[in-house]
This record gives structure tokens, C-alpha cells and sequence, in this order.
């Protein structure tokens, strides 16, 4: 088997977008790495969004690899592209989790893109069935959809699963969720996640949506402090930034260095809230998973029936409210934090705390990074 390098891992990923692109597609395919049968080569059409994306606006190629990768096929997927499809699927704050083909709740619009080409996914390997290795690859919105699709290849075909994002948005729940049971399905060795610090795209949806690999073990590149950059999504800065390097010079670098007392003391401060602060948000995520999991309150697998990710974390901390008078104090510094950075009137006491309040204050402020995702994804092309 040949290995995949970062580099080569971020040309993989930026050849994704190629499958639009009748000339770039003819470059791609004279790679040497790949196979230049025809009938080792796929291009899938997936649902975006509420369309069809027919093959000429394709989602994904399959091709079978040669030389030192003859037993391997490479699976690319696209990010999103000016088309605006993409863009609507990741920043839908009202989605919630759907099952999985593999059994783990997962967010339903990411799902529901790999589920539109899963039959393609699966007559190409059943079509190559002494293939040994697989490589799912993607950036953005592609790299979700990679991610459940090598999740279920794992869980379905006798072959080896290595998988490569870029500035890939969170997929499912962590521990006893997605993933977690993607670690433990391809191996943490096998999951090789690069973000930019202050890339928008990586930091939503909030907890209790987490990035796999777990714990940690994503290459992080960049200073948490940095302001939010509507350029840290592309993917040409992703190229730039693994170029030359090795995956033991990118391992195991956390979203955030933040501990626990770094949290505490930050929301007992009376700093400023910076929207455009990066580490801002990984600190608002940070604290949600502190006051969650530290208060033992049980996240249940389901905002599935018309409940938002909002309505599902509002009804969560009015439960710490009531249950903790300690972890009440963290919540109502949370809240209080929040509604500072969006210039509403602030809390005086946790007993202002309604289910209703919290509701409309974590709409706002996931509608709020949601922008800046959008930015994000709408400048790509």
C-alpha cells in the first residue's frame, strides 16, 4: 500500500472539486497514482440541500488507484461551491440528528447527502471487491460526508478505512455517539482531521456535537487568539499549511488548550465577549461540554422529533439549574456571557433563568457563528 501523505491528502481533497470541471478532471485523472481504466472511475451525483446535483454539478469520484496503491481506491468528495446548497445544509440550525446506516445519530442534513449516493458507494466497491485499502477524503461539507461514508464502509465491507478531512464541520455525538464508534470502528491512527483554529466551519454544530477523532488527536494548525477569517475555510490555505509537513509533526493538537479553571475563571470575568475572537467560541463550546458533562446530566441521543439543537441544549441546562446549585452558577455566567457579546440587557441573578430565555439567547448565538460559516462557504467560489 502507498502512503498518504498530507500533501498529498490535501491534493486529494482540492481534486474533489475537479468532478465540475471537465479539464481540471482530465488533469486529475493522468495522476499516476490512479488507474486510467474507465471502469475504475466513478462520478456521483448527490442531494444537496432540497436538489439534485446532476453530473455535471457532481459530488464525489471513486477511482481505483495503481502502482504502489493498485489495491486501493481513492473516494473524494466536494465541498460546497457557489452554489448555495452546501452552505444551506451546515448552517440549518433547525436540523437535528437522524440514524446513521451504521447505527449513530448524525446530523440528518449531512446525512441525508451520503444516504442519496450510498448505492453508488456500494456498487463501486461490491464492482471492486479485492480492493484492501480505502481512502475517504474531503473538505467542508465534503469532509462530513466522508466521514459517515468511511464509518459505513467499515461497519460494511472486509477492508481497511483510512480517512482525511479539511475544515470539516461536526458530524454527530461525542462520547456513546458518532464519535466515539467511528474512533473505535477505523482506529484513531486511521483518522487524520485538519482545521484551522480560527475556521468557523470546524466550530459548529456546538456541543453536544464532537469531532472525531476522540479524545482529541486532530492536527490543529494555528493560534486559538486568531480573529475568525473567512480564508482559514479554504482550501488552499489547508494545502498551504500540511505542505512539507509529516502526520507525527501535526498530531494530537486539541481544538483548545482550556482547562477546566481557564473556563471557570473566564466566565467569572468581566471581559470583553469579541464575536470576531476565535477563541471566543471554542470557549463558549468548551464551556457547554464542562457544564454538561461535569453536572452529569444525561445528553440523550434526540433532538429528533421537531426539537432544535436549541430547544434540546435550553431544556439540558434548565435540568443542571435544577438539579445543581453549583453547576446553576456556571450556567447563569454562560448565559450571562452570551448575552453580553450579543448587546442584550444582562442577567443579574440565575433565577432570571428561563427555558425560554436561554432558548432565544442560544438561537442568537448560533445563528450568530452560523454567519460567519456562511461567509465562509460563500466565498469559496
Amino acid at each position: 500500500m502507498g502512503f498518504v501523505t498530507p500533501d498529498f491528502a490535501a491534493t486529494l481533497a482540492t481534486s474533489a472539486y475537479s468532478v465540475n470541471n471537465d479539464f481540471q478532471l482530465k488533469v486529475l485523472l493522468k495522476d499516476e497514482n490512479f488507474s486510467k481504466n474507465m471502469a475504475a472511475r466513478s462520478i456521483v451525483s448527490a442531494t444537496v440541500g432540497s436538489r439534485l446535483i446532476k453530473v455535471k454539478d457532481a459530488f464525489a469520484l471513486f477511482i481505483r488507484g495503481t502502482g504502489d496503491f493498485e489495491k486501493d481506491a481513492f473516494l473524494l468528495f466536494r465541498g460546497t461551491t457557489g452554489r448555495k446548497g452546501g452552505a444551506d445544509v451546515i448552517t440549518d440550525i433547525r436540523a437535528g440528528l437522524t440514524i446513521s446506516s451504521s447505527g449513530s445519530f448524525v446530523h440528518s442534513g449531512f446525512n441525508q447527502v451520503f444516504t442519496s449516493l450510498k448505492n453508488e458507494v456500494d456498487r463501486f466497491l461490491k464492482e471492486h471487491s479485492d480492493l484492501i485499502n480505502i481512502h475517504c477524503v474531503g473538505h467542508s461539507l465534503g469532509g462530513a460526508v466522508a466521514s459517515i461514508a468511511a464509518d459505513w464502509i467499515k461497519n460494511t465491507f472486509p477492508v481497511k478505512v483510512k480517512l482525511y478531512t479539511f475544515g470539516c464541520p461536526r458530524i454527530g455525538l461525542g462520547i456513546d455517539g458518532f464519535a466515539q464508534a467511528t474512533t473505535m470502528r477505523l482506529g484513531k491512527e486511521n483518522i487524520h482531521r485538519v482545521f484551522h483554529s480560527n475556521d468557523a466551519v470546524t466550530m459548529v454544530p456546538v456541543f453536544p456535537y464532537t469531532h472525531a477523532p476522540v479524545p482529541n488527536g486532530a492536527h490543529g494548525i494555528g493560534n486559538g487568539n486568531l480573529p475568525i477569517s473567512v480564508t482559514a475555510h479554504f482550501m488552499k490555505g489547508y494545502a498551504d499549511s500540511v505542505s512539507g509537513k509529516k502526520w507525527e509533526n501535526l498530531n494530537d493538537m486539541p481544538e483548545t488548550s482550556l482547562s477546566i479553571n481557564s473556563i471557570k475563571q473566564w466566565l467569572s470575568s468581566a471581559s470583553e465577549v469579541n464575536a470576531a475572537d476565535a477563541s471566543v467560541w471554542h470557549k463558549f463550546n468548551y464551556a457547554l461540554a464542562f457544564i454538561i458533562q461535569g453536572s452529569l446530566i444525561k445528553v440523550q441521543a434526540p433532538f429528533i422529533g421537531g426539537l432544535t439543537l436549541a430547544d434540546h441544549l435550553a431544556m439540558l441546562l434548565l435540568k443542571v439549574v435544577a438539579l445543581s446549585s453549583e453547576f446553576a452558577n456556571w450556567v447563569f455566567l454562560l448565559i450571562r456571557k452570551m448575552m453580553k457579546m450579543l448587546g442584550m440587557a444582562a442577567l443579574k441573578t440565575a433565577e432570571e433563568l428561563t427555558e425560554t430565555l436561554m432558548r432565544n439567547v442560544l438561537t442568537r448565538i448560533m445563528l450568530r457563528i452560523n454567519n460567519e460559516v456562511r461567509k465562509a462557504l460563500n466565498s469559496l467560489f
